[in-house]
């Protein structure tokens, strides 16, 4: 009985010293390439640099995570580590950038000992700070970052290897253009000001009109109504639907516009609705002065009654 449980402990030390449980020690590495500061309207060019440390690979993936206040993906290009290389934006939220290579047979695999470059990106600089980038990177899961190992295609990639960067963003460069979002934010503000007080003279007078009809309703009842009041009346109520039609639809696209975060469509669509403005103001003063002539004539036609 000794002899079998010893033989078992020999086995057992045997396979374990002779094939030894799978260690990963390969890694993905974050570069800056730029010198100095980084600025808001700056290009960041990132490298990322890939270490299989010896082992023969057939691909790797590197999926960045970014905060799009800050970043916005312009390019990436093959440092020539993989034969075949692609980089694409994936997901809906837009903030995950992926950057993948790999060998076209297995029969052509590629191994590194030491940090490689594997592929360059561009990011331009939208917003001063500090925010981070990061090698999305899971054990057991497969839409991450990875490195595929060439004999059975496995990620051997280490995923405890893998650290955030950290990016200081200045706002001091020269010719920097204005924090957009903030821009944004203050224009919006503005317009939304001016619509209010747009809309609340509106309701001041429409109310003058409410006054207006019950008066020549009660003189009215009795009499001929006076052609060119009932005229005026008639333009008034137009005028005053076609005011809140206008500050309606306005409100609408003020609220689309809120999501909207390229600055040249924002700025565009800024310049139309200020042409929507200015039309507002001057129905807002027509129907004014349909006001101040129906006022005149009820001072004039029952003022003495």
């Amino acid at each position: 009985m000794l002899q079998k449980a010893a033989l078992t402990i020999f086995f057992f030390l045997f396979f374990k010293l002779t094939f030894p449980s799978t260690s990963y020690a390969q890694s993905l590495k974050m570069e800056i390439l730029n010198k100095g500061l980084i600025n808001v309207g700056d290009t960041l060019k990132l490298q990322i640099l890939i270490d299989t440390t010896g082992q023969p690979v057939i691909s790797g993936d590197a999926l960045l995570q970014f905060d799009p206040k800050y970043l916005k993906p312009l390019s990436s290009t093959n440092n020539g580590f993989f034969s075949n290389f692609f980089g694409t934006l994936v997901g809906l939220s837009q903030n995950k950038y992926l950057l993948s290579g790999w060998q076209t047979s297995i029969a052509s695999p590629k191994k590194s000992s030491g940090p490689t470059p594997l592929a360059t990106i561009g990011f331009q600089i939208l917003k001063s700070g500090i925010t981070e980038l990061v090698l999305i990177c899971q054990n057991n899961m497969e839409n991450d970052s990875n490195i595929n190992d060439a004999r059975n295609s496995n990620d051997i990639l280490d995923c405890q290897k893998l650290t955030p960067l950290t990016i200081e963003i200045s706002s001091q460069g020269q010719n920097n253009p204005p924090n957009t979002d903030d821009l944004l934010v203050k224009i919006l503000e503005l317009i939304r000001k001016f619509i209010d007080k747009i809309s609340d003279t509106t309701n001041r007078f429409d109310r003058i009109l409410s006054k207006i009809l019950v008066i020549s309703d009660k003189y009215n009842k009795n009499k001929n109504k006076d052609p060119e009041t009932v005229k005026k009346i008639s333009l008034a109520e137009v005028k005053s639907k076609i005011v809140n039609k206008k500050i309606s639809d306005l409100n609408i696209i003020i609220s689309d516009l809120n999501k909207e975060r390229d600055f040249l469509i924002f700025k565009t669509e800024v310049r139309r609705q200020i042409t929507n403005l200015i039309s507002i103001k001057s129905d807002l003063q027509e129907y004014q002065q349909l006001l101040r002539d129906l006022i005149r004539l009820l001072r004039k036609n029952y003022g003495k009654n």
